[in-house]
Parts: C-alpha cells; structure tokens; sequence
C-alpha cells in the first residue's frame, strides 16, 4: 500500500485562470448527469414511503427509477434491508439510512445519496456510474467488481472499504478518507481526482491531481 501512484498528471500551476478553470470544467462532468436528473425530476420523480418500497420489492417490483422518499432521508431507516438488483436509477435518497443493507446486482446510476449511511453496505457489482456519494459514510462496505465510473466520491468515508475489481475512472475522491481500504487499485483507474486524499495506508495525497 506504500507504493507510488505512477504516472500523474498534475493540473497547471503556472496559469491561474487555467487552473481554475480546469477544475470547474472538471466539476462540470463530474455533475453533468445529476443536471440532467434534476431536469425531468420535476416531471417523472415519484414520492413514497419506506414502507410501499419494501412491500412493492417483495411483491417482485424491481424497478424504482427517480423515487424519493416522502419523509426526511435520516428517517430512512432501511439497515439491513435485502434489495438486491433493484433499479434506483436517479432516485433521491439523501442522507438514507442503509447500513448492512445488500444492494448487491443494484443499478443506482446518477442517484443522489449524498451524506447516506452505508456503514457495512454491500454494493458487490452494482452499476454506480454517476452517483453522488458526497460525505456519504461507506465504511468497511463491500463495493467489489462495482462501476464508480464518474462518481462523486468528495469528502466520503470510504476506510476499510473493498475495492476488489472495482472501476473508479473519472471518479472523485477529493477529501475522501481510504484508511485501511482493501484492493485499492489507482494504476488502472484513469482520471481519478487526488485532492488531500487520505490513501489506504495512510498517506495523503495533497494534490490535485489526477491519476494517471
């Protein structure tokens, strides 16, 4: 885990304007698919309560597309609930409560779960392109063979974490904490954004920059 990052590619030091303009440029991409959400949420999002999720997911239903709970995410209790392959594509689920939850095969492309709780959670080869984990608490969660690609990952918990096999490119891991994160694999992973990352084994990478 003490092993260099290889080849980077800093962002320029010497063009104030550039500099900054690179960076909202890359904030851009990285929230390109949550504007477009927001959109058509105003159209097609559907409000609901915990209890008709659970009831509808047991009677088969799988697909939940845009849904938002009608009650304050940190009310979302949801620990432990078994949701596997369910489809939350775009759906707004802010600080929900997911801890030992198995959403293991779940698609949540561009979801909002930012400041979620997902201590334990096991995200095991779910497609999470474009999701937002901002300040999201993720410790020790299974999140192998999943797809990161794009994801906001800025200021999450991320320690003890299973990375195995998982796609991070484009991701951003500005702030984010890693301590202890297992099968951390940044050599393959393009464009990641390093901004006082906290690495697996401790270190910090002050940044910014992007992997390779």
């Amino acid at each position: 885990m003490g092993k260099k990052l290889g080849k980077t590619q800093p962002l320029p030091q010497s063009d104030g304007v550039g500099f900054v303009v690179l960076l909202l440029l890359r904030y851009k991409h990285f929230s390109r698919l949550q504007n477009v959400k927001n959109k058509t949420n105003n159209k097609y999002m559907m409000s609901m309560t915990i209890e008709d999720l659970l009831t509808n997911y047991e009677n088969g239903k799988r697909n939940f597309v845009g849904i938002h709970f009608n009650v304050d995410g940190s009310r979302a209790k949801l620990k432990g609930a078994d949701l596997r392959g369910i489809n939350l594509m775009g759906a707004y689920l802010f600080h929900v409560y997911l801890v030992e939850a198995n959403l293991a095969d779940s698609c949540l492309i561009g979801a909002n779960l930012s400041h979620a709780v997902l201590v334990k959670a096991n995200l095991s080869h779910a497609n999470l392109v474009n999701i937002n984990l901002h300040r999201s608490n993720l410790h020790s969660a299974d999140l192998s063979r999943c797809d990161l690609e794009s994801a906001n990952l800025s200021w999450a918990r991320l320690q003890q974490t299973n990375l195995l096999y998982a796609t991070l490119g484009r991701s951003n891991l500005a702030y984010a904490n890693l301590t202890g994160a297992k099968n951390l694999n940044l050599y393959q992973a393009d464009g990641v954004l390093l901004w006082n990352t906290i690495l697996p084994d401790g270190s910090v990478e002050v940044g910014p920059k992007y992997s390779n």
